[in-house]
């Protein structure tokens, strides 16, 4: 189970007040009316979407990173690292850190 101190599922995609960075380097809601005039109205939909499923998508890659990391060691328990599974694993534990604030 996720560490995390972000609010607890379930997320729905809704009128809220969450940030993204466009492309050209600034900061912008892409919820509600203020998204329009800075992103297109279907990114900030699909923007709002993949926020409100990213308390489901870090609970799911705790689970598969755990089960991956122990059928790795049990299957390979001579590698040493560096193999493309062990790099999954690294790849997804930064990205669970990041999500934690770490």
């Amino acid at each position: 189970m996720s560490k995390s101190k972000h609010t607890q599922g379930p997320w729905r995609a809704g009128m809220s007040s969450v940030l993204v960075k466009t492309k050209k380097g600034g900061w912008a809601s892409f919820a509600g009316h203020h998204s329009r005039a800075v992103i297109p109205q279907d990114e900030a939909r699909a923007n709002l979407l993949l926020a409100s499923a990213a308390p489901d998508l870090l609970a799911s890659l705790e689970e598969v990173t755990a089960e991956l990391s122990q059928m790795h060691t049990h299957y390979h328990p001579a590698c040493e690292g560096g193999c493309p599974t062990v790099e999954y694993i690294m790849r997804a534990r930064k990205a669970m850190l990041k999500a934690n604030g770490g």
